[in-house]
């Protein structure tokens, strides 16, 4: 074999030395440089498909944040528009309490008036009747005065109390 080698201008042990030198070479740079470089790699790849996955992640969770904050804003759109109707009632309630109230008022007044009114006019009626009275006594005594009948003095006093009342 080592005639064909140096037929055709091989020289064997140098073709040896060299292979072993560049197996050597080869785990040098294998173990140096590809290694490391294969580990720097790795981690790179895996900071990017971290960073997809965070990126995703973020991106459904501004999607669900979104949807939260339209969520609580229709809410908080119901609830105000259930407080604004229950404001509205309320009033409305009060308003007609204030109405009634005041219907009560304005008739606790109307009555009181009334009777009010109808003791000054019993009162004025007794006033009337007393001042009849002494009146009556008056005529009756200028009536007596004169000596005039019984017949006469009461038909005067009859007639003289329908004038009057």
């Amino acid at each position: 074999m080592g005639e064909l080698f140096t037929k055709l201008g091989i020289d064997w042990q140098l073709l040896v030395a060299q292979i072993i030198n560049f197996s050597v070479l080869l785990y040098v740079l294998y173990r140096l440089l590809y290694k490391p470089m294969l580990s720097i790699l790795e981690k790179r790849r895996h900071m990017v498909e971290k960073s997809i996955k965070e990126a995703k992640e973020i991106e459904h969770e501004k999607k669900v944040i979104a949807e939260t904050k339209e969520k609580i804003t229709l809410e908080a759109k119901k609830e105000a528009k259930k407080l604004l109707e229950a404001v509205a009632e309320q009033a409305k309630k009060y308003q007609q309490e204030l109405t009634e109230k005041a219907h009560e008022e304005a008739e606790k007044i109307l009555a009181k008036a009334q009777k009010d009114l109808a003791v000054e006019k019993q009162r004025l009626m007794q006033e009337v009747r007393k001042e009849a009275a002494d009146l009556v006594m008056r005529a009756t005594e200028k009536v007596l005065l004169e000596k005039v009948s019984a017949e006469s003095d009461r038909k005067l006093s009859e007639k003289f109390i329908r004038d009057i009342v």
